[in-house]
């Protein structure tokens, strides 16, 4: 560096010192950014490191838990079939011990139709044969179920035995050939119009009639509602 006309030019030292006052702030200031970006990057690496950590162990926990849940179902599934097994297991040793323990005396499911149409049936003979004579009803409505089962005798394949009307029941006794012919016929008279006895009509066939013998069946007319839309209409 030249000095002006007239001026002493400074001593080196001091041209050193001038360059060092201002080269090392600038110096000092790059390396200061230069640490700094470092140091910001460094920080934020970590920190992406240390929130995802957080992330994925979490998810780890839920899997964990969600294993754990499954199991605990799987032994308690596994508890309850055990026991089922177990108790399944008494019980047919107690059986097996007692043969007769468990046995119900009911009548089976064959059995039940019969018994009820029996009763039913006794229950409307008893009726018939309690049932008093309506002098004025009963020669007529006799003589309508004699021509209507006789009308029907050669089609159903019965003999007519007898027939009678008292006040509100009628009975009639018929005879077929043999079971086979009161089994396929019974039913038919049973929904057989019969002339203006409009009356509920029930057929019982002896459940322990002879195969091969002529068999006899009595049908049941219930006339009570009939007799009683016969007064209201009169009154």
């Amino acid at each position: 560096m030249r000095s002006a006309p007239g001026v002493p030019a400074p001593p080196t030292e001091t041209l050193i010192m001038s360059w060092q006052k201002f080269l090392i702030p600038s110096i000092v200031g790059c390396l200061a950014a230069v640490v700094t970006t470092y140091v910001q990057s460094a920080t934020s690496a970590r920190g992406t490191h240390a929130e995802g950590r957080p992330r994925e162990h979490a998810s780890d926990q839920r899997v964990s838990k969600d294993r754990v849940l499954h199991e605990v179902r799987v032994r308690s599934d596994d508890d309850r079939v055990a026991a089922l097994e177990q108790e399944l297991a008494e019980v047919k040793g107690r059986l097996d011990e007692d043969p007769e323990e468990g046995d119900v005396d009911a009548p089976s499911a064959a059995d039940a139709p019969s018994a009820f149409f029996t009763e039913k049936f006794a229950q409307q003979a008893r009726a018939f044969e309690s049932d008093a004579v309506d002098a004025a009803w009963a020669p007529t409505a006799t003589k309508t179920l004699n021509s209507s089962l006789e009308m029907l005798a050669t089609t159903a394949q019965f003999s007519l035995v007898e027939a009678e009307c008292r006040t509100a029941h009628c009975r009639a006794v018929v005879e077929f050939a043999d079971l086979e012919r009161a089994e396929m016929n019974a039913g038919g008279l049973a929904e057989a119009r019969l002339g203006s006895l409009n009356c509920a009509q029930g057929i019982q066939v002896p459940p322990d009639a002879d195969p091969d013998a002529p068999v006899r069946a009595e049908l049941f007319l219930d006339c009570t509602d009939l007799r009683a839309n016969s007064v209201n209409t009169l009154q």
